[in-house]
């Protein structure tokens, strides 16, 4: 079994995707295609080269800024303009994929592609936006840190990736050391 990364597109499945949060799934259903039409966001999946059309998991992301209020020891060592950041607007796995660490791939695979694209643009920080609990708790174990004003959304500053990296050894860090 081959895992692959691509850009969605039409001959992809997205009908069977089920994740198990319906706004997830409607996202990718019903809006993904069109929003990357328009240049809002671009969506990656992640498939078996076996079965190339089943969609494993998929994430967004897109370009943005910190419009959240910062915790104080961060908020102070920065500029008071807007401050660039890469979203990570939607990150979620099928049910069919449990257990097989789909979730670290597609997370290993965005903040990869954000650091290649950061040696272009400028980018501060890497935000996610949880869904729900379980998902906050997934970005806060990598290092994430909530907004104080916007808890359910989460940020990590790019330079933060080598400190978290060095800090814990799970199978996602041990991919990120090898990117960063």
């Amino acid at each position: 079994m081959a895992l692959e990364f691509r850009t969605l597109d039409r001959t992809l499945d997205r009908a069977s995707f089920d994740c198990g949060i319906p706004e997830l799934n409607e996202f990718l259903k019903r809006e993904a295609r069109q929003q990357q039409s328009h240049g809002f966001n671009v969506t990656f999946v992640l498939v078996n080269t076996d079965n190339p059309t089943k969609i494993l998991g998929y994430y967004s992301v897109m370009s943005s800024n910190m419009e959240a209020s910062l915790p104080p020891k961060v908020a102070k060592k920065l500029p008071k303009h807007p401050i660039p950041a890469a979203r990570i607007g939607r990150l979620a796995r099928d049910l069919s994929t449990k257990g097989q660490g789909i979730g670290e791939k597609l997370m290993v695979n965005a903040l990869e592609r954000i650091k290649r694209i950061s040696t272009e643009i400028g980018i501060y920080c890497v935000i996610m936006d949880a869904k729900n609990d379980a998902a906050k708790s997934f970005y806060l174990k990598y290092g994430f840190i909530p907004f104080v004003d916007a808890p359910m959304s989460l940020f990590l500053p790019l330079s933060f990736f080598l400190y978290v990296v060095s800090r814990h050894q799970t199978p996602l860090l041990r991919e990120l050391e090898a990117i960063f």
